[in-house]
């Protein structure tokens, strides 16, 4: 008992606790007031394997720091703005027609993202309750299609199911190739119908997927709508 109490009591111990207190505390306080810093942030429907709409003027938004300059480029298009005092921040690229070959799309601010394997075509939405959200695998003809599937100017991105009470700045989800996997448990409706416009059109398809079943029509109706 004698040795622990001279150990807590010891020099070192003391000079340790005094140095800690009057030197190290203040440094940890003086690091926690200073601002965070943002990086560059998309929200999820910016990512690799996306795909641009064809024809129009093509938004890319996202958040930084407040005031930070941001410049956007795909291929020769070229636009910059600066970030808000929210730190949220907004540019139009100017429209680009179906068939501009694949490029990297770069956002630069203090850090840059890029986005790679970007195809300009045609983007649907595959939005609805069980019957758009029935998968392929399930569906009459699904599993051929399936083993099919493989067409690299097909991409796919589906939602994930998300509850909120308000609209959200971000969803979940991300842009994949159309593989047997992929495409397995994605909408069967949404699946052929991107591939009779593959077929069609012969241009790059994106299809997004953001079906809820025995979700009730409510639920896809904003609130100040509801009050009406």
């Amino acid at each position: 008992m004698q040795n622990k109490t001279q150990s807590v009591n010891s020099p070192y111990l003391r000079w340790i606790s005094t140095f800690c207190y009057w030197w190290l505390l203040p440094v940890i306080l003086l690091l926690a007031a200073l601002p965070a810093r943002a990086d560059v942030k998309l929200p999820a429907i910016f990512g690799d394997h996306m795909v641009l709409q064809q024809g129009v003027t093509l938004p890319v938004w996202g958040w930084s720091d407040s005031g930070e300059k941001i410049t956007v480029t795909f291929g020769n298009k070229k636009a910059e703005t600066t970030a808000n005092a929210e730190g949220k921040w907004r540019v139009d690229l100017s429209a680009l027609p179906a068939g501009t070959p694949a490029g990297t799309l770069v956002i630069a601010g203090k850090n840059t993202v890029t986005i790679h394997d970007v195809l300009v075509g045609d983007v649907w939405l595959c939005s609805g309750q069980s019957n758009m959200e029935y998968p392929l695998v399930n569906a009459i003809g699904g599993k051929e299609a399936m083993t099919q599937a493989g067409d690299p100017q097909l991409r796919i991105f589906r939602a994930n199911h998300q509850i909120a009470l308000a609209p959200r700045d971000d969803i979940e989800g991300s842009w994949q190739l159309c593989t047997s996997a992929v495409v397995r448990t994605f909408s069967a409706v949404g699946y052929f119908f991107g591939e009779d416009l593959r077929s069609e059109l012969r241009r790059p398809i994106g299809l997004i997927e953001s079906a809820y079943g025995g979700t009730p029509a409510q639920a896809w109706t904003d609130l100040p709508t509801l009050k009406e």
